[in-house]
């Protein structure tokens, strides 16, 4: 900081005059030893009245004045606090000292005792602020106009050049001792202008012209007092990091974080771990040694096993819920794996704090130095205040976490659909709404429900699945009974026991059985022969016989191999029925993200032998979209579409399955609106009322149906078959067949078919058509090809 205030207006000059008169106030009538002793110092100055009258500060400091100057400040900076405290004598209104005691020379003045502290305001600003408060007592002590005292807190930081670390203090300007000259002769201030004044106080160039600055000077002595805060200040600055969202994992500010932790605990080289506590594990959500390979992650933090810090001093934290403190690391035999990973760091000192929010524990901090002793007990309770913020910090960072995995597991696993997503956001404030309620009373969240919504359901499903998966299941057993039928005559031929034939005759009507057919429970009672007989029998094989041993081996290694030989046509099954849903699902799920857009609609997706659609569309799950008649019709259109990719993707795929299979297509149409509600238990939307009840069941039934009167299935591969009841459901979707024709989806020639009876359901019809195996599997835009022909269809 500069020395001088040069954008200050007044004249200034050091005198001890009004330190002087101050001091003889002080002698009383008591003529006690301390009235002695300052009438003593007050007669010495009677014979230098040149210290009455202006000086300059070099002057004062001759050996004329020395011994009495040092009497005069012994009386305003005692001998006592003369090692202890931080003072410095000034001009008024200047920051340079030309008399101080020790500290303040060392912290706070260079060598030509300027000052040397960076304090928190810029020059502008301290001008500022001291020609106001200048002018404030102008206006006080000439004028007799008194305004609220103008109070700016100033702090200085130094540089400790003993630890190199900050400190903080409050510098405290006494100008009880500075007198205002009134050099010319000046006029009352008017109502108006004190008025001026009171409404810009802090505008100096509006004081300026009211209060002219060449009209006063100040002469006196001011003592500049700095008084050390670095707890108070760097306490405070450490709650104001913590409250921030990103305090402990943003790298720059959690080092500026631990900086901060270095000057509170007075520890230059003190490093910071703070750690977040899972079922199985804990994250350290940061480290001030080695941030460096955690960057570029979703998430830089570092996972540690829980059972990985098993017998070590973290365990014992974590049990005890207690803070403990290793004077020395270096010094302990026989470290936990952990430990020495410390040690290796080159720290010392360790101090392990446990961090509970509401009781529960949530996390850990470790601090560490590299000086032995430097963390304590006593470093416990300087943390006491902090540790609260530390652990709420956690605690928010784990919710975060928590947040981001269920976003993933909404991503990619099951979830609430966006469509209906803001329906439960509601109904999740509401509750936030409501009162706590005491302990024990259930404070329920209200049911999720969507009322007069559309039902759209279909499915793609695989032909004879359970029989191809079947056959598959028959190829590898017969593989394995034969491969067992080879071990056990090579046995024999080492070892002639009557009980291999036995074996031999039971492993023979096995393979006999399942040429007659199989069935899940042949598998059952197959495996139940090999575990039960023959893997016995194996493990004595090899002690009689140990040439064999090497080929066994290889079988029970085969055994546990799941695509290994022995479930090579499962295997070849299952990839192609997942490598179909797969396709169909993506090919789905784009096209969806499309016809979200025409109409918001809740949307299922479900994977079994092939897949199954079910949407529902109604105003009730918009939030705030009018709804028409013509969404539905829409939406109809497109998953009719749907069905025809789906199939003709089928067709594009087959060839490179390793099973070729094929699927059949099917809609099921239900023209009544119904009600949806969502199940707590079960987490899922079911719909509601007894008669909408019966659309579910129609949907469990109909993939099986067959046409009356007849053994035909109703779905049948390259074919698009839609059950409706109504006759408006088939004018409906003819007029769809029609137009899909004409753009080359469908075939002209469509079936109409009378449906065998369901338990408990009657009166169902089909339409079924014969799909065009062309495109490229891409849905065209509705709104572009479809939405005059739905326009038409609607009258709208």
């Amino acid at each position: 900081m500069k020395e001088t205030i040069d954008l200050f207006p007044f004249q200034t000059k050091l005198s001890l005059k009004n330190l002087i008169e101050n001091i003889e106030t002080l002698v009383t009538k008591e003529n006690n030893s301390r009235d002695k002793y300052i009438s003593n110092i007050l007669n010495q100055v009677k014979y230098y009245p040149e210290l009455l009258q202006p000086i300059e500060p070099l002057k004062i400091c001759d050996l004329k004045y020395r011994n009495i100057f040092l009497e005069l400040m012994g009386l305003v900076i005692p001998p006592v606090n003369w090692e202890r405290d931080y003072i410095a004598a000034m001009t008024p209104f200047t920051f340079k000292g030309f008399y101080c005691t020790p500290k303040f020379l060392k912290y706070f003045l260079n060598e030509d005792m300027s000052f040397k502290g960076n304090v928190n305001v810029d020059y502008e600003t301290m001008s500022k602020i001291v020609t106001i408060i200048s002018f404030s007592a102008i206006l006080q002590k000439i004028y007799g106009v008194k305004f609220e005292d103008y109070i700016y807190p100033i702090t200085a930081t130094i540089k400790d050049p003993d630890t190199g670390l900050d400190r903080i203090f409050k510098m405290n300007i006494d100008g009880r001792f500075i007198d205002i000259v009134v050099k010319n002769k000046v006029e009352p201030l008017t109502p108006g202008q004190i008025e001026t004044l009171r409404l810009n106080l802090t505008d100096v160039e509006v004081w300026k012209s009211i209060i002219k600055p060449e009209n006063f000077e100040f002469h006196g002595i001011s003592f500049l007092t700095a008084i050390e805060v670095t707890d108070q200040e760097v306490l405070s600055n450490i709650k104001k990091d913590l409250i921030e969202s990103d305090s402990l994992d943003n790298i720059e500010k959690f080092t500026a974080l631990r900086d901060k932790l270095r000057v509170f605990l007075r520890i230059p080289d003190l490093e910071l771990s703070v750690a977040g506590l899972f079922p199985d594990s804990i994250l350290k959500i940061n480290h001030s040694l080695d941030e460096e390979d955690l960057k570029n992650v979703q998430l830089n933090y570092r996972e540690i096993k829980l059972e990985d810090l098993r017998g070590s001093i973290f365990e014992r934290v974590r049990d005890s819920m207690k803070y403990e403190v290793i004077d020395d690391i270096s010094k302990i035999q026989n470290l936990h794996p952990i430990e020495k990973q410390i040690a290796e760091l080159g720290l010392r000192s360790i101090m392990l704090i446990p961090l509970t929010y509401m009781g529960q524990l949530t996390g850990g901090m470790d601090l560490g130095s590299k000086q032995p002793g430097a963390l304590n007990d006593y470093t416990f309770i300087k943390l006491t205040e902090v540790i609260p913020l530390f652990a709420l910090a956690v605690k928010r960072k784990l919710d975060e976490i928590e947040t981001k995995v269920q976003a993933v597991i909404k991503e990619k696993y099951t979830s609430i659909h966006p469509s209906v997503e803001w329906r439960f956001r509601n109904a999740a404030m509401q509750y936030l709404k409501k009162p706590v309620e005491p302990e024990g009373v259930n404070n329920e969240i209200e049911e999720i429900e969507f009322k007069e919504v559309y039902p759209l359901y279909s499915q793609a499903d695989i032909k004879n699945s359970t029989e191809l998966r079947n056959e598959a299941l028959k190829k590898d057993m017969e593989y394995h009974i034969e491969f067992i039928r080879e071990m056990l005559l090579n046995f024999k031929r080492k070892k002639d026991l009557p009980y291999l034939d036995n074996l031999l005759h039971q492993v023979d009507l096995k393979a006999e059985k399942l040429n007659n057919g199989f069935t899940a429970n042949d598998e059952t009672s197959i495996n139940e022969f090999f575990k039960n007989e023959v893997y016995a029998l194996i493990d004595y094989c090899c002690d009689i016989c140990p040439e064999l041993d090497s080929g066994i081996r290889k079988y029970k290694i085969a055994l546990t191999n799941e695509n290994g030989e022995f479930f090579k046509h499962r295997n070849a099954f299952d990839s192609s029925v997942t490598k179909l849903n797969n396709a169909f699902s993506k090919l789905i799920l784009k096209a969806n993200e499309k016809a979200q857009d025409y109409f918001p609609h809740y949307f299922e997706l479900h994977k079994t032998d092939g897949i199954e659609i079910s949407m529902y569309i109604g105003e009730s799950i918009s939030e705030n979209k009018k709804f028409d008649t013509l969404f539905v019709k829409n939406l109809r259109l497109w998953q009719v579409m749907i069905m025809v990719e789906l199939a003709r993707l089928n067709e594009n795929i087959k060839p490179k399955l390793e099973i070729p299979l094929d699927t059949t297509n099917l809609i099921l149409v239900h023209n009544h609106p119904l009600t949806i509600k969502y199940r707590m238990d079960e987490k899922i939307f079911d719909v509601e009322g007894s008669y909408n009840i019966r659309y579910e069941i129609v949907k469990k039934r109909i993939d099986k149906v067959h046409i009356n009167g007849t053994n035909e299935r109703l779905t049948q591969p390259n074919k698009l078959s839609l059950v409706y009841s109504a006759p408006k459901d088939r004018a409906e979707y003819l007029e769809y067949f029609d137009y899909l024709s004409s753009i080359g989806y469908l075939d002209k020639n469509v079936e109409e078919l009378e449906l065998e009876e369901l338990q408990g359901v009657s009166g169902l019809k089909a339409l079924r058509v014969g799909i065009i195996q062309t495109g490229n599997n891409e849905v065209p835009e509705v709104p572009i090809e479809f939405e005059k022909k739905i326009k038409k269809l609607t009258s709208v």
